[in-house]
């Protein structure tokens, strides 16, 4: 199994303070066998702009043949 992590921060315009978006990104991955992977992972974007921050997860079946 392997752990993964990202984090990324964009501020879109400089001159206006409270702009700026942080997308958080994290999850495992495991292999199955050989290029076969199932992943777990989760991701939460928050917006200074908006209310509510932006939250999703998501699991994905990589089949190679």
């Amino acid at each position: 199994a392997s752990v993964f992590a990202r984090s990324d921060s964009l501020d879109p315009d400089r001159d206006t303070s409270n702009d700026r978006i942080t997308t958080t990104i994290g999850g495992v991955s495991y292999r199955l066998y050989k290029g076969n992977y199932i992943v777990a992972a989760y991701e939460k974007t928050h917006d200074k702009t908006k209310a509510e921050d932006d939250k999703k997860g998501q699991v994905v079946l990589q089949v190679s043949f």
